[in-house]
Protein backbone atom coordinates (compact mmCIF):
# COMPACT_ATOMS: atom_id res chain seq x y z
CA UNK A 1 0.00 0.00 0.00
CA UNK A 2 1.17 3.53 -0.74
CA UNK A 3 1.77 6.13 1.97
CA UNK A 4 -1.34 6.98 3.96
CA UNK A 5 -2.87 10.33 2.95
CA UNK A 6 -4.69 12.32 5.60
CA UNK A 7 -7.52 13.60 3.39
CA UNK A 8 -8.43 12.01 0.05
CA UNK A 9 -11.00 13.47 -2.35
CA UNK A 10 -12.41 11.56 -5.32
CA UNK A 11 -13.47 14.18 -7.85
CA UNK A 12 -11.92 17.37 -9.18
CA UNK A 13 -15.10 19.44 -9.63
CA UNK A 14 -17.11 21.96 -7.66
CA UNK A 15 -17.58 19.82 -4.53
CA UNK A 16 -14.00 18.56 -4.45
CA UNK A 17 -12.42 22.00 -4.92
CA UNK A 18 -14.72 23.56 -2.32
CA UNK A 19 -13.64 20.91 0.16
CA UNK A 20 -9.97 21.63 -0.57
CA UNK A 21 -10.45 25.37 -0.01
CA UNK A 22 -12.46 24.88 3.19
CA UNK A 23 -9.80 22.55 4.64
CA UNK A 24 -6.89 24.85 3.84
CA UNK A 25 -8.65 28.09 4.79
CA UNK A 26 -9.33 26.59 8.20
CA UNK A 27 -5.58 26.27 8.63
CA UNK A 28 -5.24 22.50 8.30
CA UNK A 29 -1.72 21.77 7.00
CA UNK A 30 -1.76 18.00 6.41
CA UNK A 31 -1.73 16.14 3.11
CA UNK A 32 -4.62 16.39 0.64
CA UNK A 33 -4.87 14.11 -2.41
CA UNK A 34 -7.40 14.67 -5.19
CA UNK A 35 -8.14 11.78 -7.56
CA UNK A 36 -9.64 12.51 -10.98
CA UNK A 37 -10.46 10.20 -13.88
CA UNK A 38 -9.83 13.09 -16.28
CA UNK A 39 -6.32 14.23 -17.16
CA UNK A 40 -6.99 17.96 -16.95
CA UNK A 41 -7.42 20.64 -14.32
CA UNK A 42 -10.88 21.38 -12.94
CA UNK A 43 -13.36 23.01 -15.31
CA UNK A 44 -16.98 24.10 -15.25
CA UNK A 45 -19.46 21.78 -17.04
CA UNK A 46 -21.95 24.67 -16.77
CA UNK A 47 -19.91 26.57 -19.38
CA UNK A 48 -19.65 23.78 -21.96
CA UNK A 49 -22.73 24.93 -23.90
CA UNK A 50 -21.19 28.41 -24.11
CA UNK A 51 -18.08 26.79 -25.55
CA UNK A 52 -20.21 24.90 -28.08
CA UNK A 53 -21.87 28.16 -29.15
CA UNK A 54 -18.50 29.89 -29.47
CA UNK A 55 -19.19 32.43 -26.70
CA UNK A 56 -16.22 31.22 -24.64
CA UNK A 57 -12.97 29.60 -25.65
CA UNK A 58 -11.68 26.28 -24.35
CA UNK A 59 -9.28 27.96 -21.94
CA UNK A 60 -12.13 29.88 -20.31
CA UNK A 61 -13.79 26.63 -19.20
CA UNK A 62 -11.17 26.00 -16.52
CA UNK A 63 -11.79 27.11 -12.93
CA UNK A 64 -8.47 25.99 -11.48
CA UNK A 65 -4.93 26.24 -12.83
CA UNK A 66 -1.55 24.92 -11.67
CA UNK A 67 -1.21 27.87 -9.33
CA UNK A 68 -4.44 26.90 -7.54
CA UNK A 69 -3.18 23.39 -6.79
CA UNK A 70 0.20 24.75 -5.65
CA UNK A 71 -1.36 27.42 -3.42
CA UNK A 72 -3.64 24.91 -1.72
CA UNK A 73 -0.87 22.27 -1.66
CA UNK A 74 -2.84 19.51 -3.37
CA UNK A 75 -1.35 16.20 -4.45
CA UNK A 76 -3.07 15.56 -7.80
CA UNK A 77 -3.69 12.08 -9.19
CA UNK A 78 -4.99 12.79 -12.70
CA UNK A 79 -6.14 10.33 -15.35
CA UNK A 80 -6.84 7.53 -12.88
CA UNK A 81 -10.38 6.48 -12.10
CA UNK A 82 -11.31 5.35 -8.60
CA UNK A 83 -12.88 1.92 -9.05
CA UNK A 84 -13.48 0.71 -5.53
CA UNK A 85 -13.29 1.49 -1.82
CA UNK A 86 -12.16 -0.82 0.96
CA UNK A 87 -13.77 1.00 3.87
CA UNK A 88 -12.45 -1.34 6.58
CA UNK A 89 -8.85 -0.83 5.42
CA UNK A 90 -9.37 2.84 4.41
CA UNK A 91 -8.09 2.28 0.88
CA UNK A 92 -9.20 3.60 -2.52
CA UNK A 93 -8.50 1.33 -5.50
CA UNK A 94 -7.61 2.91 -8.85
CA UNK A 95 -8.04 1.58 -12.37
CA UNK A 96 -4.27 1.29 -12.86
CA UNK A 97 -4.07 -1.23 -10.00
CA UNK A 98 -2.62 1.17 -7.44
CA UNK A 99 -4.06 1.98 -4.01
CA UNK A 100 -4.31 5.15 -2.00
CA UNK A 101 -4.88 5.08 1.75
CA UNK A 102 -6.90 7.68 3.62
CA UNK A 103 -7.74 8.87 7.09
CA UNK A 104 -10.86 10.60 5.75
CA UNK A 105 -12.40 10.25 2.30
CA UNK A 106 -14.73 12.53 0.36
CA UNK A 107 -16.55 10.96 -2.59
CA UNK A 108 -17.35 13.75 -5.03
CA UNK A 109 -17.38 11.57 -8.13
CA UNK A 110 -20.26 13.40 -9.82
CA UNK A 111 -22.72 11.86 -12.24
CA UNK A 112 -22.77 10.50 -15.80
CA UNK A 113 -25.35 11.03 -18.54
CA UNK A 114 -27.96 8.34 -19.02
CA UNK A 115 -27.25 6.50 -22.26
CA UNK A 116 -29.35 4.45 -24.64
CA UNK A 117 -29.02 0.69 -24.65
CA UNK A 118 -30.37 0.23 -28.17
CA UNK A 119 -27.59 1.97 -30.11
CA UNK A 120 -25.38 -0.03 -32.45
CA UNK A 121 -21.67 0.52 -31.79
CA UNK A 122 -21.08 1.16 -35.50
CA UNK A 123 -22.74 4.58 -35.35
CA UNK A 124 -22.59 5.37 -31.64
CA UNK A 125 -20.17 8.21 -32.45
CA UNK A 126 -23.19 10.11 -33.83
CA UNK A 127 -25.30 9.57 -30.70
CA UNK A 128 -23.91 12.12 -28.27
CA UNK A 129 -24.16 13.20 -24.63
CA UNK A 130 -22.72 16.24 -22.88
CA UNK A 131 -20.87 16.09 -19.57
CA UNK A 132 -17.16 16.56 -20.19
CA UNK A 133 -14.90 18.83 -22.21
CA UNK A 134 -14.32 15.99 -24.66
CA UNK A 135 -18.10 15.62 -25.11
CA UNK A 136 -18.37 19.34 -25.81
CA UNK A 137 -15.53 19.24 -28.35
CA UNK A 138 -17.21 16.37 -30.18
CA UNK A 139 -20.60 18.09 -30.34
CA UNK A 140 -18.99 21.33 -31.48
CA UNK A 141 -16.97 19.59 -34.20
CA UNK A 142 -19.83 17.49 -35.59
CA UNK A 143 -22.44 20.24 -35.38
CA UNK A 144 -20.47 22.45 -37.76
CA UNK A 145 -21.39 20.10 -40.61
CA UNK A 146 -24.99 19.14 -39.86
CA UNK A 147 -28.44 20.68 -40.30
CA UNK A 148 -30.71 18.01 -38.79
CA UNK A 149 -30.50 17.16 -35.09
CA UNK A 150 -32.74 15.03 -32.88
CA UNK A 151 -32.74 15.66 -29.13
CA UNK A 152 -33.89 12.90 -26.82
CA UNK A 153 -35.31 14.65 -23.79
CA UNK A 154 -36.19 18.30 -23.29
CA UNK A 155 -34.61 19.04 -19.94
CA UNK A 156 -32.12 21.78 -19.13
CA UNK A 157 -29.16 20.12 -20.85
CA UNK A 158 -31.00 19.36 -24.12
CA UNK A 159 -32.49 22.85 -24.33
CA UNK A 160 -29.18 24.53 -23.54
CA UNK A 161 -27.37 22.50 -26.22
CA UNK A 162 -30.11 23.24 -28.74
CA UNK A 163 -29.95 26.93 -27.87
CA UNK A 164 -26.18 26.87 -28.42
CA UNK A 165 -26.40 25.09 -31.79
CA UNK A 166 -29.51 26.56 -33.36
CA UNK A 167 -29.28 28.62 -36.52
CA UNK A 168 -32.12 29.57 -38.82
CA UNK A 169 -32.84 26.84 -41.32
CA UNK A 170 -31.69 23.97 -39.11
CA UNK A 171 -34.15 21.17 -38.43
CA UNK A 172 -34.41 20.33 -34.75
CA UNK A 173 -36.75 17.74 -33.25
CA UNK A 174 -37.21 17.00 -29.55
CA UNK A 175 -38.49 13.55 -28.56
CA UNK A 176 -39.86 13.78 -25.02
CA UNK A 177 -41.12 10.85 -22.96
CA UNK A 178 -43.00 13.04 -20.48
CA UNK A 179 -46.00 15.32 -20.99
CA UNK A 180 -44.06 18.59 -21.04
CA UNK A 181 -40.66 20.16 -21.57
CA UNK A 182 -38.47 20.76 -18.50
CA UNK A 183 -40.56 18.25 -16.55
CA UNK A 184 -38.02 18.06 -13.70
CA UNK A 185 -37.87 21.82 -13.25
CA UNK A 186 -41.13 23.65 -13.95
CA UNK A 187 -44.89 23.10 -13.90
CA UNK A 188 -47.12 22.45 -16.91
CA UNK A 189 -48.39 26.03 -17.19
CA UNK A 190 -44.94 27.52 -17.57
CA UNK A 191 -43.83 24.63 -19.80
CA UNK A 192 -46.67 25.35 -22.24
CA UNK A 193 -45.40 28.91 -22.80
CA UNK A 194 -41.80 27.71 -23.18
CA UNK A 195 -42.86 25.04 -25.67
CA UNK A 196 -44.92 27.51 -27.69
CA UNK A 197 -41.93 29.86 -27.98
CA UNK A 198 -39.58 27.09 -29.07
CA UNK A 199 -42.03 25.79 -31.66
CA UNK A 200 -42.52 29.32 -33.03
CA UNK A 201 -38.93 29.09 -34.26
CA UNK A 202 -39.70 26.07 -36.43
CA UNK A 203 -38.59 23.43 -33.95
CA UNK A 204 -40.68 20.27 -33.47
CA UNK A 205 -41.47 18.88 -30.02
CA UNK A 206 -42.98 15.40 -29.81
CA UNK A 207 -44.35 14.62 -26.36
CA UNK A 208 -45.19 11.24 -24.80
CA UNK A 209 -42.85 9.31 -27.12
CA UNK A 210 -39.97 6.98 -26.47
CA UNK A 211 -37.24 5.62 -28.72
CA UNK A 212 -37.62 1.99 -29.73
CA UNK A 213 -34.60 1.72 -31.98
CA UNK A 214 -31.88 3.74 -33.66
CA UNK A 215 -30.50 2.60 -36.99
CA UNK A 216 -28.54 3.88 -39.96
CA UNK A 217 -29.74 4.59 -43.47
CA UNK A 218 -27.37 6.09 -46.00
CA UNK A 219 -25.64 8.99 -44.27
CA UNK A 220 -28.34 9.54 -41.63
CA UNK A 221 -29.47 8.06 -38.36
CA UNK A 222 -33.00 6.66 -38.27
CA UNK A 223 -34.78 7.04 -34.93
CA UNK A 224 -37.83 4.77 -34.60
CA UNK A 225 -40.33 5.79 -31.92
CA UNK A 226 -42.75 3.61 -29.98
CA UNK A 227 -45.53 5.45 -31.83
CA UNK A 228 -44.26 3.97 -35.10
CA UNK A 229 -42.92 7.32 -36.36
CA UNK A 230 -39.53 7.36 -38.04
CA UNK A 231 -37.25 10.38 -37.76
CA UNK A 232 -33.99 11.09 -39.57
CA UNK A 233 -31.07 13.24 -38.53
CA UNK A 234 -27.32 13.55 -38.87
CA UNK A 235 -26.71 13.47 -35.12
CA UNK A 236 -28.73 12.54 -32.04
CA UNK A 237 -28.12 14.24 -28.71
CA UNK A 238 -29.25 12.39 -25.59
CA UNK A 239 -30.28 14.57 -22.66
CA UNK A 240 -32.36 12.28 -20.50
CA UNK A 241 -30.82 13.04 -17.13
CA UNK A 242 -27.90 11.56 -15.25
CA UNK A 243 -26.97 8.71 -12.94
CA UNK A 244 -24.82 9.41 -9.87
CA UNK A 245 -21.42 7.70 -10.10
CA UNK A 246 -21.90 5.22 -7.28
CA UNK A 247 -20.30 2.15 -8.91
CA UNK A 248 -17.12 2.54 -6.87
CA UNK A 249 -19.12 1.99 -3.64
CA UNK A 250 -20.06 -1.62 -4.50
CA UNK A 251 -19.11 -4.05 -1.73
CA UNK A 252 -17.81 -1.10 0.33
CA UNK A 253 -20.54 -1.13 2.95
CA UNK A 254 -21.46 2.47 2.11
CA UNK A 255 -25.24 2.94 2.06
CA UNK A 256 -26.67 4.03 -1.28
CA UNK A 257 -30.10 4.64 -2.76
CA UNK A 258 -30.11 6.54 -6.04
CA UNK A 259 -27.06 8.35 -4.71
CA UNK A 260 -24.77 7.95 -1.72
CA UNK A 261 -26.82 8.56 1.42
CA UNK A 262 -25.48 11.31 3.67
CA UNK A 263 -26.54 13.05 6.87
CA UNK A 264 -26.57 16.80 7.54
CA UNK A 265 -22.77 16.80 7.92
CA UNK A 266 -22.36 15.10 4.51
CA UNK A 267 -21.15 11.98 6.32
CA UNK A 268 -22.11 8.51 5.07
CA UNK A 269 -22.94 5.62 7.37
CA UNK A 270 -19.16 5.09 7.68
CA UNK A 271 -17.57 7.54 10.11
CA UNK A 272 -14.60 8.65 8.01
CA UNK A 273 -16.26 8.66 4.58
CA UNK A 274 -18.22 11.64 3.23
CA UNK A 275 -19.99 12.42 -0.05
CA UNK A 276 -20.93 15.68 -1.76
CA UNK A 277 -22.17 17.08 -5.04
CA UNK A 278 -24.02 15.24 -7.79
CA UNK A 279 -23.35 11.84 -6.22
CA UNK A 280 -24.76 12.68 -2.77
CA UNK A 281 -28.34 12.10 -1.60
CA UNK A 282 -29.50 14.03 1.44
CA UNK A 283 -32.61 15.55 2.99
CA UNK A 284 -34.51 18.28 1.18
CA UNK A 285 -34.86 21.57 3.04
CA UNK A 286 -38.45 21.87 1.83
CA UNK A 287 -39.87 18.34 2.07
CA UNK A 288 -37.53 16.59 4.48
CA UNK A 289 -37.32 13.67 2.07
CA UNK A 290 -34.10 12.37 0.55
CA UNK A 291 -33.20 13.77 -2.83
CA UNK A 292 -30.25 14.59 -5.09
CA UNK A 293 -29.67 18.19 -6.11
CA UNK A 294 -27.31 18.42 -9.06
CA UNK A 295 -26.50 22.11 -9.22
CA UNK A 296 -23.22 23.98 -9.00
CA UNK A 297 -24.10 26.04 -5.87
CA UNK A 298 -25.31 22.94 -4.06
CA UNK A 299 -22.10 21.05 -4.89
CA UNK A 300 -19.97 23.97 -3.63
CA UNK A 301 -21.87 24.20 -0.34
CA UNK A 302 -21.88 20.45 0.24
CA UNK A 303 -18.17 20.22 -0.54
CA UNK A 304 -17.43 23.02 1.91
CA UNK A 305 -19.43 21.38 4.69
CA UNK A 306 -17.83 17.98 4.01
CA UNK A 307 -14.32 19.45 4.00
CA UNK A 308 -14.81 21.17 7.34
CA UNK A 309 -16.18 18.00 8.94
CA UNK A 310 -13.28 15.96 7.58
CA UNK A 311 -10.91 18.00 9.76
CA UNK A 312 -13.18 17.96 12.82
CA UNK A 313 -14.70 21.42 12.45
CA UNK A 314 -18.33 20.47 12.96
CA UNK A 315 -20.75 21.97 10.42
CA UNK A 316 -24.18 20.92 9.20
CA UNK A 317 -26.25 21.74 6.14
CA UNK A 318 -29.73 23.19 6.33
CA UNK A 319 -30.84 20.68 3.69
CA UNK A 320 -30.77 20.57 -0.09
CA UNK A 321 -32.63 23.17 -2.14
CA UNK A 322 -33.05 22.68 -5.86
CA UNK A 323 -32.58 25.90 -7.83
CA UNK A 324 -31.94 26.60 -11.51
CA UNK A 325 -31.95 29.62 -13.76
CA UNK A 326 -31.26 29.45 -17.48
CA UNK A 327 -31.83 31.40 -20.67
CA UNK A 328 -32.97 29.47 -23.74
CA UNK A 329 -34.50 30.66 -27.01
CA UNK A 330 -34.93 34.19 -25.69
CA UNK A 331 -36.64 33.12 -22.45
CA UNK A 332 -35.28 33.30 -18.91
CA UNK A 333 -36.58 30.38 -16.85
CA UNK A 334 -36.02 30.12 -13.11
CA UNK A 335 -37.22 27.60 -10.54
CA UNK A 336 -36.45 27.05 -6.89
CA UNK A 337 -37.79 24.62 -4.31
CA UNK A 338 -41.04 22.91 -5.23
CA UNK A 339 -42.30 23.34 -8.79
CA UNK A 340 -45.54 21.50 -8.07
CA UNK A 341 -47.58 21.18 -4.83
CA UNK A 342 -47.17 18.05 -2.78
CA UNK A 343 -50.49 16.30 -2.13
CA UNK A 344 -52.39 19.56 -2.61
CA UNK A 345 -50.99 20.87 0.66
CA UNK A 346 -49.69 24.19 -0.68
CA UNK A 347 -51.28 27.57 -1.19
CA UNK A 348 -50.75 28.74 -4.75
CA UNK A 349 -50.45 32.24 -6.25
CA UNK A 350 -50.12 32.64 -10.00
CA UNK A 351 -49.76 35.44 -12.54
CA UNK A 352 -49.71 34.74 -16.28
CA UNK A 353 -49.28 37.13 -19.20
CA UNK A 354 -48.93 34.98 -22.31
CA UNK A 355 -48.47 37.88 -24.75
CA UNK A 356 -45.49 39.18 -22.75
CA UNK A 357 -44.28 35.63 -21.98
CA UNK A 358 -44.45 36.21 -18.23
CA UNK A 359 -45.31 33.47 -15.79
CA UNK A 360 -44.98 33.54 -12.02
CA UNK A 361 -46.19 30.74 -9.78
CA UNK A 362 -45.46 30.93 -6.07
CA UNK A 363 -46.12 28.11 -3.60
CA UNK A 364 -46.57 28.65 0.15
CA UNK A 365 -47.11 26.29 3.04
CA UNK A 366 -48.16 27.71 6.40
CA UNK A 367 -47.43 31.23 5.07
CA UNK A 368 -43.86 30.31 4.19
CA UNK A 369 -42.40 30.09 0.70
CA UNK A 370 -41.62 26.56 -0.45
CA UNK A 371 -41.22 27.01 -4.20
CA UNK A 372 -41.41 29.26 -7.23
CA UNK A 373 -41.48 28.92 -11.00
CA UNK A 374 -40.68 32.14 -12.84
CA UNK A 375 -40.55 33.02 -16.53
CA UNK A 376 -38.87 36.25 -17.68
CA UNK A 377 -39.82 38.23 -14.56
CA UNK A 378 -37.19 36.55 -12.40
CA UNK A 379 -35.39 39.40 -10.62
CA UNK A 380 -36.33 38.19 -7.15
CA UNK A 381 -35.27 34.55 -7.48
CA UNK A 382 -32.35 35.09 -5.08
CA UNK A 383 -34.57 36.78 -2.49
CA UNK A 384 -37.15 34.00 -2.79
CA UNK A 385 -34.37 31.49 -2.15
CA UNK A 386 -33.31 33.34 1.00
CA UNK A 387 -36.90 33.44 2.27
CA UNK A 388 -37.26 29.70 1.67
CA UNK A 389 -34.01 28.93 3.49
CA UNK A 390 -34.92 31.16 6.43
CA UNK A 391 -38.51 29.86 6.55
CA UNK A 392 -39.74 33.44 6.78
CA UNK A 393 -43.42 34.14 7.44
CA UNK A 394 -44.47 36.28 4.47
CA UNK A 395 -48.20 36.46 5.17
CA UNK A 396 -48.19 40.31 4.97
CA UNK A 397 -46.98 40.07 1.36
CA UNK A 398 -49.27 37.34 0.06
CA UNK A 399 -51.55 39.69 -1.81
CA UNK A 400 -48.78 41.20 -3.93
CA UNK A 401 -46.18 38.46 -4.18
CA UNK A 402 -46.96 37.27 -7.69
CA UNK A 403 -47.37 40.03 -10.25
CA UNK A 404 -44.51 42.24 -9.04
CA UNK A 405 -41.11 40.82 -8.05
CA UNK A 406 -40.45 40.98 -4.33
CA UNK A 407 -38.59 44.07 -3.13
CA UNK A 408 -36.00 43.46 -0.36
CA UNK A 409 -36.91 46.71 1.43
CA UNK A 410 -40.60 45.87 1.45
CA UNK A 411 -39.88 42.36 2.73
CA UNK A 412 -37.74 43.67 5.58
CA UNK A 413 -40.32 46.33 6.44
CA UNK A 414 -43.11 43.72 6.57
CA UNK A 415 -41.07 41.40 8.78
CA UNK A 416 -40.19 44.21 11.21
CA UNK A 417 -43.79 45.41 11.40
CA UNK A 418 -45.00 41.89 11.98
CA UNK A 419 -42.49 41.47 14.78
CA UNK A 420 -43.88 44.59 16.44
CA UNK A 421 -47.48 43.34 16.47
Amino acid sequence: MSEVNEQVIIGNGAAGLSAVKAIRQKGWAGRITVISAEKCNAYSPVLTTYYISGKVGEGELFIANEEFYRRYDVNMVLGNKATGIDASASIVHLDNGSKIGFDNLLIASGASPKRLDNVDADFSDRVLTLRTIEDAKKIKRLSEHVNEVIFLGAGLVSLQIANALYKKGMKFTFVVSSEQVLSRNIDAGCAAIVQREIESQGISILLRRNVSEIGWEGDKLVVILDSGEELRAEIVIVGKGTNPNIELTKASGINVNKGILVDESMRTNIENIFAAGDVAEGKSLVTGENNIVQTWPSACEQGRIAGLNMIGSHRVTEGTLNANITRVFGLTVAAIGLAKPLNGSCEEFKYVNVSEKIYRRILLKDDRLVGAVLLNRVEDIGLIGSLIRNKTDISPLKGRIVKTPLDPGRVIHSIINRGCD
